[in-house]
């Protein structure tokens, strides 16, 4: 069996908590995706997420005041994740909100 993969949504003024999280479930075993380690220019950013959420078996999405404060952030993003799951019913992923405002 693999590496459990997770797909890590986060907001772009949280970037530098994202990248730590990252290489920190990176270190404990886990397959962590980011857009940033292989999004290049030009590239089809939607087929991309679909395809990284689609092979994903979590979702961790990392919340902060400033992401909740953007609600086109929080909604695009979990809306876009459960769209992609009912193109396919027979797959499970779970979802882990983290709130990041507390954490360290």
């Amino acid at each position: 069996m693999g590496k459990p993969k997770i797909f890590i949504s986060y907001s772009r003024k949280d970037s530098e908590i994202a990248e730590r999280v990252y290489k920190d479930l990176k270190n404990e075993g886990f397959a962590p995706w980011l857009d940033t380690e292989s999004l290049l220019p030009g590239q089809n950013w939607k087929m991309m997420i679909s395809k990284e959420m689609k092979e994903s078996s979590f979702f961790l999405a990392l919340l902060s005041s400033d992401s909740l404060g953007k609600r086109g952030y929080v909604n695009k993003e979990l809306k876009f994740a459960l769209d992609i799951l009912d193109e396919f019913p027979l797959d499970e992923i779970y979802l882990i909100p983290v709130y990041i405002d507390h954490c360290e």
